[in-house]
């Protein structure tokens, strides 16, 4: 009989995991040097596999941003 210490959902650990390291890369990268040009990263799992795949798209800068 399943109880409150049975798993009911485990799909979101690959999710998960995908996202914490890639934070960590980010936060690496950015302390490592300040980059020239900010991104919006978006991951998306594609193919029949559903294998990690990110799109890195450029944030520009809103002209009367007075933040440089």
């Amino acid at each position: 009989m399943p109880g409150c210490a049975d798993a009911t959902f485990s799909g979101a650990s690959h999710d998960l995991g995908e996202l914490s390291m890639h934070a960590v890369r980010v936060a690496v990268r950015t302390l490592r040097a300040a980059p020239a040009t900010s991104f919006v990263e978006t991951l998306n799992f594609v193919g029949e596999d559903r294998r990690p795949a990110w799109r890195f798209d450029p944030f520009e800068r809103h002209p009367a941003c007075a933040c440089g």
